[in-house]
């Protein structure tokens, strides 16, 4: 990295925020250049940009290092080895801070996916409008690989104005395609509390249902987020038929950990319930605070509401272990 840049360059602008979009990418050559240039067309121009390398085989170092050398709020890494998606987010996260110092704000960004103009800039003046919000993410629209319209159904997803306990019970049995909401502002003081991306299955799902209680999620009707599909929409993403979502849950297994998922991601929808119990409500602090029964009461809604994956969760892994003995050599 070259010499410090004048802080209005690296992400503290006039009214001193520390922004950082953290773009995690792997073999990304094909549209990681129109996804920074909409970057950094943004009008609100004090933020600065991680673009992390999961150690891609194709020119996507070479693009983002030319990319890097072209503007000074652009930071390249590259891991030594593939630390998947969850590891290469937080790394994009940690190289921030050593950028910035403590982050004010930041966005979860993919190589391929493209973003409003006024993106930042609508959605900072929400987060300073609103001091309880955790995060704020816009209407978004789907396109094809062409950057072409899609027709699809926009999920909205907000919690403002709600009571504590009706944040828990929307975020635990309303939130749909939570990665799409994922990609909003998040203020950055509360990602710590989830380990900026929880390491497991679903990370979008299960950060959402883990800050719920801290504060609230805004919509913006605005379409202000474009994100890519290109191999199929995104009703079709998770599947309209249960093998479907078996797949869709295998790849998440493949590119979220490195090849090396835990054993805990075979079992999301539990793990996820098992996570909230863990973490608000067997801290005596959050029973203090008014918060310790609610992470039993949003894990058990949970589970109810999502019983059918939980079920396909289940007997997708009998079947792969069964698939497994049956090809084990005989002794």
């Amino acid at each position: 990295m070259g010499p410090a840049s004048p802080p209005t360059q690296l992400g503290t602008g006039t009214r001193g925020y520390r922004i950082a979009f953290g773009l995690a990418v792997y073999n990304g050559e094909q549209f990681l250049g129109e996804s920074v240039r909409a970057l950094l067309s943004q009008t609100y121009p004090h933020f600065h940009l991680i673009i992390s390398d999961n150690h891609s085989d194709d020119s996507t170092e070479e693009i983002a290092r030319k990319l890097a050398a072209s503007d000074a709020r652009i930071t390249y890494v590259r891991n030594d080895r593939n630390l998947g998606l969850i590891g290469n987010w937080r790394m994009a996260y940690q190289t921030a801070e050593k950028v910035l110092g403590e982050l004010d704000y930041f966005a979860f960004a993919a190589d391929h996916d493209l973003w409003h103009e006024r993106w930042l800039e609508i959605l900072l003046e929400i987060m300073e409008s609103n001091p309880t919000a955790i995060m704020a993410h816009p209407k978004y629209r789907a396109i094809d690989v062409d950057g072409k319209l899609l027709d699809t159904k926009t999920p909205q997803f907000e919690t403002k104005g709600l009571s504590r306990p009706d944040r828990a019970k929307a975020v635990a049995t309303r939130l749909k395609r939570p990665g799409t909401a994922f990609h909003g502002l998040w203020r950055a003081q509360y990602l710590g509390l989830a380990q900026i991306l929880p390491w497991c299955t679903a990370p979008d799902r299960y950060l959402m249902m883990r800050l719920a209680l801290e504060g609230d999620y805004i919509f913006e009707p605005q379409e202000l987020f474009f994100r890519r599909f290109p191999d199929k929409p995104p009703e079709d993403e998770i599947g309209t038929n249960d093998q479907e979502y078996v797949r869709y849950m295998d790849r998440q297994r493949d590119y979220l950990f490195g090849g090396n998922p835990p054993f805990h991601s075979h079992f999301p929808i539990f793990a996820h319930a098992g996570r909230l119990i863990v973490e608000l409500s067997m801290d005596p602090r959050k029973w203090l605070h008014g918060k310790g029964h609610l992470g039993i009461l949003m894990a058990l809604r949970y589970v109810r509401w999502r019983r059918r994956y939980a079920t396909l969760d289940f007997l997708a892994f009998i079947n792969r272990v069964a698939l497994r003995r049956s090809n084990w050599p005989l002794r």
